[in-house]
């Protein structure tokens, strides 16, 4: 599972077009460590999580999600749609939420 979400964690930093220097300030961590994270030599932290999903604004639920899917045929084509992916789970929730 650790591999899935580094994939999906940098599919969203991706999308988000940011490098992981800009990243690693918005997140308050250092570049390497957001780095160790993206090639999987280390694990997220819940915390570290929920930071991901409130500086992206993206849903914690949604990361998951990726995550839980992205290993289905990595390739071009999916790194192509994974922006497009956050971006309706996005809308998703801002269309819930009241």
């Amino acid at each position: 599972m650790t591999e899935s979400i580094a994939k999906a964690l940098k599919a969203i930093r991706v999308s988000h077009e940011l490098t992981q220097t800009e990243l690693a300030q918005k997140l308050q961590i250092g570049k390497s460590h957001l780095s160790e994270i993206e090639s999987e030599a280390k694990k997220p932290s819940v915390a570290l999580l929920l930071r991901y999903s409130e500086v992206l604004e993206v849903p914690l639920s949604s990361i998951l999600f990726l995550a839980e899917h992205i290993n289905e045929g990595i390739d071009q084509k999916t790194e192509l749609i994974s922006p497009k992916i956050i971006a309706l789970l996005k809308f998703i929730q801002h269309w819930r939420s009241p």
